[in-house]
């Protein structure tokens, strides 16, 4: 009898630590050289985890796979870190992608502190335009050549070797036009040096000017966005490690012979731990035993702690505050609502962030564009005359169109602009982390707003006391505050915080006693107080029945009501509430009038979250949405065609945050969601209308940059190769062209500069009037 066919086995899938991308032309790289291996089914690079998942074909055989894929991202000029399987362990695949970030930080920290201290004295003598006679004299200029040299070769280098990696891929990108600048600014300074007889009347003694400055300028501009964009990226996976540590290193578990203390890495579905209070819920799961309450803040944003009973479903990374509870495990590592709150953070940052830049763009075509018109020029100039003369007048053409086209002003459009327009937004409270993010920004028509800290103030607060009969509200609030002091929940915090502002706490209390999901209650004044839900009431013989409409209205109000009882009586109820930020509703007012759209997305209880909602003015509400329901709303308005910001605060607005256009944080809020969002609030929801005001005032003048930047390429170029020679005699020599690319330069610096005026007629950030006056800059 022969042996049974053997069932297809399914796709392997490898993962490769990439390091060495840095835009969107690199994503497409590695992907395309990755599936051109032979035996991949499919590949997915990552550009935010700097990772590339690679599925195999059944047939494929991973041992000889491996060597083959990593061979490919070498080949295409990337490095790559040690792959793993698909199965490998989260928290050392991050330690591993921070330890290469570091490496990179570190990397360009020194480049950028050596580009710094050699473009300073460059910059000082290059523009000091005959005020220092020692930068024109023979000394001076060798001094420029020589720190214009270290330049290039130091900190310049690996833009030489980005664009070498983008040639022999037969493409052009940043590092290309970059590269090209830097170069012929130097080449042309470095001849002017060697050879100043070569240019115009510099037989004559007239000397050329030099533009080492102009090299320094790019190389350290472009390295200080480099290193910005890979600090946010290692932020971000720090604060995913965090993320990963809410887990308990240790569990309880409970076995046969008893409890034992085990390793998280040893549970596994079906087991049974115990979870005291203080202790974080090690995986998700549900409650066998015990009552308690649980801070599930990190996956709701909610302030209001969550009751288990038997039954109820927990949560890994929440918090036990009250009894003691067994758990049954679940689900473990991806399986759980934490690894995939992980998982949705790395993904959703990997298909957003690579953003393909204007620049690459416009590279791709004008770096091969202008060395084929120089090399033409030179070509036909020697073809005229191919006497030294000629050859001469060839050199003259070659050089000019190498400086005109210097994209000296090309290159600082952005970044100039992105510098000052940072700048000023920190000063205005909105930290963006890059020019990116402001381009993003700008096209924002539809905002994402999270309840709970964002719309509000994230803690409940005291609303509402009714009194019946024999006390008082004061006298009622005193009662309450007396027990509640013994308790750590928020809404006995928020009581009494109300009653010293009222100065109602002159009683003390005696046999406290917390149900859990039910109430407290405890003795005031030789008295029973009980304070909680009607079910809490009725198990001590009290009937809550007279004030039951009351409570209800409340609910729908979005507020969280008590009832109390005071010697056996029903006495009157409490209610709390998180209530909106006092600048919520004229922020809101001025996005409105900037023409954006805005819904709240919240984890709260649908009543609760409409109520805030009718209040602020939002007609789109979407309620008791988990964090990878949020993501799903994001993907769904992205979906429909509009450019989404999202708005958030907390650890279950991370996702959403990643998954967004733009992802904003409040600044108040959890570091993974600041790591996580493009942009940080540090004054709260009011600075909203500020970011995306300045934002569109920022690409408005990238725009009139890159005009004046092309302007002066494209009327330069034909008339420094010659073109208008035969007609009019005209020429452009490589002194005019050099002014001109000053020129072109300085009207970009002084364009950019017209930012630091946004906002300059509005009143103080704090005040309703800031956000309005945002709107006209």
């Amino acid at each position: 009898m022969s042996d049974p066919a053997p069932e297809p086995s399914e796709p392997t899938t490898i993962d490769l630590e990439v390091s060495g991308m840095t835009c969107a032309n690199c994503v497409l790289h590695v992907t395309r050289a990755l599936q051109e291996v032979p035996g991949v089914a499919s590949a997915d690079v990552n550009f935010a985890t700097q990772r590339a998942s690679v599925t195999l074909n059944p047939d494929g055989d991973r041992r000889t796979i491996v060597p083959r894929l990593s061979a490919a991202v070498v080949d295409a000029g990337y490095q790559v870190l040690q792959p793993s399987g698909a199965a490998s362990d989260p928290a050392a695949r991050i330690a591993a992608r921070e330890e290469a970030e570091a490496r990179e930080v570190r990397s360009l920290g020194r480049d950028l502190l050596i580009a710094s201290v050699l473009t300073a004295p460059l910059l000082v003598l290059g523009m000091s335009h005959g005020l220092i006679p020692w930068a024109d004299s023979g000394p001076g200029r060798w001094f420029q050549l020589a720190l214009g040299t270290a330049l290039v070769l130091g900190p310049g280098r690996r833009f030489y070797r980005l664009a070498w990696q983008a040639l022999r891929r037969r493409s052009a990108d940043m590092s290309s036009l970059v590269a090209l600048g830097v170069g012929a600014a130097w080449a042309h300074s470095a001849v002017a040096v060697v050879a100043p007889a070569v240019f115009p009347h510099g037989e004559h003694g007239v000397l050329p000017h030099l533009y080492f400055e102009a090299a320094g300028a790019i190389v350290t501009f472009v390295l200080l966005g480099k290193l910005m964009e890979s600090r946010a990226r290692k932020r971000l996976s720090a604060a995913v490690r965090d993320l990963v540590d809410l887990l308990p290193a240790t569990v309880t578990r409970l076995g046969d012979e008893g409890e034992e203390t085990v390793a998280l890495s040893a549970l596994g579905v079906g087991d049974r731990v115990r979870i005291r209070p203080g202790e974080r819920v090690p995986s998700d799961g549900t409650v066998v035993s015990g009552a308690s309450a649980v801070d599930e803040s990190m996956l709701t944003g909610e302030s209001l702690p969550v009751d288990k009973v038997p039954g109820a479903r927990v949560f890994g990374g929440t918090l036990n505050l009250a009894g003691s509870l067994v758990v049954e495990v679940a689900g473990l590592g991806s399986d759980s609502a934490l690894g995939r709150i992980v998982a949705a953070i790395e993904t959703a940052q990997g298909t957003r962030a690579p953003i393909a830049r204007l620049a690459d763009r416009v590279s791709r075509v004008f770096v091969p564009v202008v060395m084929l018109v120089a090399l033409a020029s030179f070509a036909i100039w020697v073809a005229v005359d191919p006497s030294g003369t000629g050859l001469g007048r060839a050199l003259e053409h070659f050089v000019a169109v190498l400086v005109i086209a210097c994209p000296c002003a090309l290159g600082l459009a952005t970044p100039a602009a992105v510098a000052v327009a940072m700048g000023r937004g920190a000063e205005l409270g909105v930290l963006i982390r890059g020019g990116a993010v402001l381009e993003s920004l700008s096209a924002v028509d539809a905002v994402l707003v999270d309840k709970t800290g964002t719309l509000t103030a994230g803690r409940p607060e005291l609303t509402d006391v009714i009194a019946l009969g024999h006390l008082d509200e004061r006298a009622l609030l005193a009662h309450v505050a007396a027990v509640e002091c013994e308790s750590e929940h928020p809404v006995a915090r928020a009581v009494v915080a109300a009653a010293e502002r009222a100065g109602a706490t002159a009683h003390t209390v005696v046999g406290f006693q917390a149900a859990a999901g039910g109430g407290v209650r405890g003795e005031v004044d030789g008295q029973e107080v009980l304070v909680g839900t009607g079910a809490h009431l009725a198990l001590h013989g009290v009937s809550a029945h007279a004030l039951e409409a009351h409570a209800h209205r409340l609910a729908s109000l979005g507020r969280t009501p008590s009832f109390v009882a005071v010697g056996g009586r029903l006495a009157g109820l409490v209610a709390v509430a998180d209530r909106p930020a006092p600048e919520a509703e004229q922020a809101l007012r001025a996005i409105a009038d900037l023409g954006v759209e805005v819904a709240m997305v919240s984890g709260d209880r649908a009543p609760t979250a409409r109520a805030i909602a009718r209040e602020l003015g939002i007609t789109r509400v979407f309620a008791e949405t988990r964090p990878d329901d949020k993501a799903a709303v994001v993907q769904t308005e992205r979906a429909a065609g509009r450019r989404v910001a999202m708005v958030g605060d907390g650890v279950n607005d991370a996702p959403a945050l990643a998954a967004a256009d733009v992802g904003i944080a409040v600044a108040s809020g959890t570091d993974i969601a600041i790591a996580t969002a493009d942009v940080t609030l540090s004054r709260g929801i009011a600075g909203l209308p500020v970011a995306l005001g300045l934002a569109r005032r920022t690409l408005a003048v990238i725009r009139r940059n890159l005009f004046w930047a092309f302007a002066y390429n494209v009327i330069g170029i034909p008339v420094a190769a010659g073109v208008l020679v035969p007609l009019t005699g005209w020429t452009l020599s490589p002194i005019l062209a050099s002014v001109a690319m000053s020129l072109s330069s300085v009207s970009v610096l002084l364009s950019s500069l017209t930012l630091r005026r946004f906002g300059h007629r509005a009143a103080h950030p704090a005040s309703p009037a800031f956000a309005t006056a945002m709107i006209e800059g």
